[in-house]
């Protein structure tokens, strides 16, 4: 009985071990994709951005024509949270 009683102890322990492993992993996965995520974002804003910027030059563009560049530029890529006011 008491052999019993040790192992089911040590089984709900061991149990209890492997869900908390499991729930960390998830988290860390999650984490994981979530950061690559922010990273796709990251890329895909400094492309529009670089490219805004080699057109703006190209046009000669400065003052408040540069800015309006820049702004239609972010508002038709969809990142109107760069715009700047």
């Amino acid at each position: 009985m008491e052999i019993l009683f040790v192992f089911s102890i040590l089984f709900v322990s061991l149990h209890s071990k492997s869900n908390k492993e499991r729930n960390m992993k998830q988290k860390l996965q999650r984490i994981a994709s979530e950061l690559e995520s922010i990273n796709r974002d990251l890329r895909r804003e400094e492309q529009v951005m670089s490219a805004e910027l080699r057109d703006r030059q190209a046009k000669h563009l400065e003052g408040d024509a540069a800015i309006e560049h820049y702004n239609e530029w972010m508002a038709a890529s969809g990142m109107k949270h760069l715009m700047t006011k």
